[in-house]
C-alpha cells in the first residue's frame, strides 16, 4: 500500500508539509514520520527548560497529541515550521504539566 503522502520514486523525501497535509486527511503514518523527524530535538528543547526527563516526555507528548487533535492546521498558518510550532507549544509556559509541577514545588 503506497503511503499518501509518498511522492513519486527518485523525487526525495516529502517535506514536513506534505506530511501535514497527509495527517490532514488521516493517514497516521504521515503522523508517525512527523513524530519521528522533530521528538528527539523537540524532547532535548523541553529538557533543557525542566530538568526533568519525566516531565519533559510528558511535555513532548502533550504537544504531538495537541498538534494532532488540531490536524496541524495552526502549525501551517502561524508559524514558519512545523519544528517552531512544537516548540512554542511545548514551551514550559503554555503547558498543564509544567504548570502543575511548578506549583507542587511551592
Amino acid at each position: 500500500m503506497m503511503l499518501a503522502w509518498k511522492r513519486q520514486e527518485g523525487q526525495g523525501v516529502p517535506t514536513d508539509e506534505d506530511l501535514i497535509l497527509a495527517v490532514q486527511a488521516g493517514d497516521k503514518r504521515a503522523f508517525d514520520e512527523l513524530v519521528g523527524r522533530f521528538k528527539m530535538r523537540l524532547y532535548n528543547f523541553v529538557l533543557r527548560m525542566v530538568a526533568d526527563p519525566d516531565l519533559a516526555e510528558e511535555i513532548t507528548q502533550d504537544a504531538f497529541v495537541r498538534a494532532y487533535i488540531r490536524g496541524w492546521k495552526d502549525y501551517l498558518e502561524n508559524d514558519p515550521s512545523p519544528a517552531h510550532a512544537l516548540m512554542k507549544a511545548a514551551h514550559p509556559s503554555n503547558t498543564d504539566e509544567f504548570m502543575m509541577a511548578s506549583r507542587q514545588l511551592i
